[in-house]
């Protein structure tokens, strides 16, 4: 395991920090960085985390062109607009690398990312569209 005590010594309040690797270290990290702000902390994880149910189907709007794509419980959001001849940027397809990053004009997202921070979530403003899903019947992305 690392020193991350001693690490974590030498970086000043105002640094972030930053770790990426298998879970017990990662763990370690958030454990020895509890008392700095969340936001100056950041982690990724080699796999994605564990995920709900699919849930129910929702329709994607897309806003530059008025495109409707329908998204089945057991596909994501990625997939679907694959499908539908959509281009699209992606690598991962878990994520955790950010490549398909997509800002959100309405609608709910139910994240299931680990790249984004609770705050970042909660804001609403971006999603990752290889993984999450939309809590909402209609979710309209800046695409």
């Amino acid at each position: 395991m690392l020193p991350l005590a001693d690490l974590l010594a030498t970086a000043t309040s105002g640094s972030h920090l930053y770790c990426c690797g298998p879970q017990p270290m990662l763990d370690a990290f958030i454990a020895a960085t509890a008392d700095r702000p969340m936001n100056m902390v950041h982690t990724e994880s080699f796999v994605p985390p564990e995920t709900a149910s699919p849930g129910a189907g929702f329709t994607v709007e897309l806003a530059r062109s008025g495109r409707t794509v329908a998204v089945a419980p057991d596909q994501s959001i990625l997939a679907a607009l694959q499908a539908a001849g959509i281009p699209t940027t992606s690598s991962c397809k878990q994520g955790i690398c950010g490549l398909c990053e997509t800002v959100i004009v309405s609608g709910e997202a139910e994240h299931r990312d680990s790249l984004l921070t609770p705050e970042e979530q909660a804001a609403n403003r971006t999603m990752m569209i290889c993984c999450s899903r939309s809590r909402s019947d209609l979710l309209v992305l800046d695409l």
